[in-house]
């Protein structure tokens, strides 16, 4: 019994659903893995930037989270403020 040219429509079909079903599932779990790394850089950013302070004879009690979120952070210390992420202390407050 030969197989129907819907049978092969159907099954072509199909085939390309699992297969988008497939990949979105990969690229979300990536978009996850991304974002997770994202903070985890910015948390290491705070923390070299805190070590520094640490090491010119900063307390950590010295220092102060002012804001803080998942995009950005100020954080003050002896004069100084450090907004992020990819900031440079400068002398002054955070706004």
């Amino acid at each position: 019994m030969p197989i129907s040219r819907c049978v092969v429509k159907l099954f072509g079909m199909l085939s390309l659903v699992a297969g988008l079903a497939v990949g979105g599932v990969f690229w979300s779990q990536q978009a996850k893995t991304a974002q997770q790394e994202g903070r985890a850089s910015i948390l290491g950013a705070a923390t070299t930037a805190l070590e520094l302070n640490h090491r010119a004879g900063v307390t950590f009690s010295e220092v102060k989270v002012v804001r803080a979120d998942a995009t950005s952070y100020c954080v003050e210390a002896a004069g100084y403020v450090l907004t992020g992420p990819g900031g440079k202390p400068q002398r002054g407050r955070c706004s």
